[in-house]
């Protein structure tokens, strides 16, 4: 009885160790398990983080695709934008500040062109590059081009032709022989040419203030600007007028015979 006793203990004794061996086993590995699951779950919530793009980007994004610039198309006389109603143009205004900046600029262009054409004559010269100058400021107005009626390309297509016939005319009468002059009297046909410019030139400047009267969209500094270029216009008109006048009226000591 006393071994029987005996045995029970070493067994229970034996038995203990084990049991705790096996219990630290079984929770090495379920820890193992969990640390394995989450770092699963990380890594699945790392690929779902990546690919997945929020909601208000995605919408930013179609934004600006849909509002970027192939809508809206610059020109020459401003910008055009596409709307639901069709194809409308923001107008860019003049600035009377860079029109007169424009202006001294195109004095000395016509300068130059004048030179490259051989006109020496320096009152012929300044007579083409008033006109010259005047035709390069209306151009250069964008809101005249909204004016409607009588193209003005074509109004100062007109003037820039006459503005070759006058040259020829007046360099034909200052050129002319002084003692075939004194004997002979001016030179009726280049005169007759010259008034008869003259008398297109009027009405043609007179188109040119109606632009500038018709303009609703043109400020007050820019109108003024374009007042100042018809008035020197009309000025040189008249003195070429008056040129022509003097011609005519020359008949020389012998002119008046075929006069």
């Amino acid at each position: 009885m006393r071994k029987l006793v005996v045995l029970l203990l070493v067994l229970l004794l034996l038995a203990a160790p084990i049991a705790v061996m096996a219990r630290e086993d079984s929770g090495s590995d379920d820890a193992g398990k969990d640390s394995g699951s989450d770092d699963s779950k990380g890594r699945e919530s790392e690929t779902l983080e990546t690919v997945t793009v929020p909601e208000t980007e995605v919408e930013t994004h179609a934004t600006v695709t849909v509002a970027g610039t192939p809508h809206e198309t610059e020109t020459e006389h401003g910008v055009e934008v596409e709307t639901e109603h069709g194809v409308e143009i923001e107008r860019e205004h003049t600035n009377a500040t860079e029109l007169r900046v424009r202006i001294r600029e195109s004095v000395t262009e016509s300068a130059n062109q004048l030179e490259r054409e051989g006109i020496r004559d320096p009152v012929v010269h300044d007579s083409q590059s008033t006109f010259l100058v005047g035709i390069d400021t209306f151009r250069r107005v964008r809101e005249l081009n909204d004016t409607r009626g009588r193209d003005l390309t074509e109004l100062e297509a007109e003037i820039e032709d006459s503005i070759k016939i006058t040259t020829q005319a007046e360099s034909r009468i200052r050129s002319r022989n002084p003692v075939v002059k004194v004997l002979m009297g001016g030179d009726d046909q280049a005169a007759r040419q010259l008034e008869q410019e003259m008398n297109l030139t009027r009405e043609r400047i007179a188109e040119l203030r109606s632009f500038v009267d018709s303009c609703t969209t043109c400020s007050e500094q820019v109108k003024e600007v374009l007042q100042e270029r018809i008035q020197e216009m009309e000025q040189e008109q008249e003195r070429l007028r008056e040129v022509a006048s003097q011609e005519l009226n020359n008949q020389g000591i012998i002119g008046w015979i075929w006069k």
